[in-house]
């Protein structure tokens, strides 16, 4: 409207987006640390929707899913999913996701015997500082597995060696700790002629 009061009118229609945008996902079954952990994404979007998750605020990941290793144990991280559709709308999901703690283990036992002697591992005391009921079970390589794991424990090496303890808590955390059994030669005969 002017000083003559004529006036002039200008409009336009704008339409919102539907956002019908959403974003979720389910947590891991366990909550180990060193160990590769799959966040599923339950979004359900159109197809053009692109993922963004973030650990503790870092972007770590643009897949679907998010596989993620937690390199501490015993602590929290946020984990957060954002998706955006073909608008540019977006929407946010996070979680609050805490670690397990794992088996600290130590031992003072310092195993050495004589070529031809056998030891039997499980008389070792190995101490779990965490106290977290774990069972045990040992195995000739890292990492632990079925394949490396002693049919028995009492063993009979001819070299001196080194084994692996496991314990693996109820809830399928494993930590490990290196025992080696020291193998002594046997002492040459040394025989003095009669003369």
């Amino acid at each position: 409207t002017d000083a003559n009061n004529c006036t002039a009118t200008y409009e336009e229609v704008f339409t919102t987006d539907l956002a019908n945008i959403n974003a979720s996902f389910t947590l891991p079954p366990t909550n180990c640390p060193n160990t590769a952990l799959t966040f599923t994404n339950t979004s359900t979007n159109d197809t053009g929707t692109t993922y963004q998750w973030l650990v503790n605020g870092a972007n770590v990941s643009t897949d679907n899913d998010l596989l993620y290793t937690f390199p501490d144990a015993g602590a929290t991280y946020t984990i957060t999913l954002v998706a955006t559709d073909a608008n540019n709308c977006t929407a946010t999901y996070e979680e609050v996701f805490t670690t397990s703690l794992i088996p600290n283990l130590s031992t003072t036992d310092t195993p050495n015997i004589c070529l031809g002697e056998s030891i039997d591992l499980a008389t070792l005391t190995i101490n779990d500082a965490n106290n977290l009921g774990a069972s045990f079970t040992y195995h000739t390589d890292l990492p632990v597995n079925p394949t490396n794991q002693l049919t028995e424990t009492a063993i009979t090496p001819t070299v001196t060696t080194t084994y692996y303890a496991a314990a693996t808590t109820p809830d399928g955390c494993v930590g490990t700790l290196a025992v080696e059994v020291v193998v002594n030669e046997l002492a040459t005969p040394v025989t003095t002629p009669i003369t």
